[in-house]
């Protein structure tokens, strides 16, 4: 699972983060010290789990997960009982009272692991040709867009389809489903990419599992791919 840690205080986020690396299964992908900074790392780095502590300067915890997509679980990890309710309102996985024994702590993945085994396989609708058709997201390769026009081609295992819509609007729609923005002009199913290479100046060619096409991925979007992989 794929994880970023948020809390103002350095000492805590240091322990929560030794006692997550020694689980085989978790990859922290980044950690944040303040609200704002969390929200744009959860944004960035489409998370699996969130943990966050409530009182962050500039934004609470609690303000920071009614912010997020309901696909990221969020467990809460703060000093004060007071905010039990609303963490359970939003719905959050798990809250941790501090300090947070290592035994309470696998209690919270145990959780994590039974929810995210449990989700269901995603579909996306699109219109082909006046057809509603329904896709399965883990047959989907890559997104691409379609030059000279307001279309994109959705590349499956077995088929294409050009459809009309903004890649960032697809882009809104994977996002927390392994999907990541590689190039301004793809989206790619991360848990399809065979292997990165290099071309050159920060910038690489995706191979793709499914599929004889490469994939651009470009020097800004690089970072967060590799992140994904």
């Amino acid at each position: 699972m794929r994880v970023i840690i948020a809390d103002d205080n350095h000492a805590e986020l240091k322990y929560i983060k030794q006692l997550l690396s020694q689980e085989n299964d978790v990859e922290i992908i980044s950690e944040a010290y303040n609200g704002e900074d969390a929200l744009k790392a959860i944004n960035n780095y489409n998370p699996d789990v969130a943990f966050l502590d409530i009182t962050m300067p500039g934004m609470s915890g609690v303000a920071l997960a009614r912010e997020i997509d309901e696909t990221v679980f969020t467990v809460f990890i703060t000093a004060h009982n007071e905010f039990a309710l609303d963490a359970f309102e939003i719905g959050s996985v798990d809250y941790l009272l501090k300090p947070v024994t290592p035994e309470r702590l696998k209690l919270s993945l145990k959780r994590i692991r039974e929810r995210l085994s449990s989700k269901p396989n995603a579909k996306i609708s699109v219109n082909v040709k006046g057809e509603i058709v329904s896709i399965a997201t883990d047959k989907i390769i890559f997104i691409e867009t379609v030059p000279l026009g307001k279309k994109v081609s959705i590349c499956t295992t077995n088929s294409k389809y050009i459809v009309a819509g903004k890649l960032a609007g697809f882009e809104k729609q994977l996002r927390h489903l392994g999907f990541a923005r590689c190039h301004k002009s793809f989206i790619v199913n991360v848990d399809r990419i065979k292997r990165l290479i290099p071309t050159g100046d920060k910038t690489y060619t995706a191979v793709m599992q499914g599929s004889d096409q490469e994939v651009l991925v470009s020097r800004k979007y690089a970072p967060v791919v590799k992140s994904m992989l």
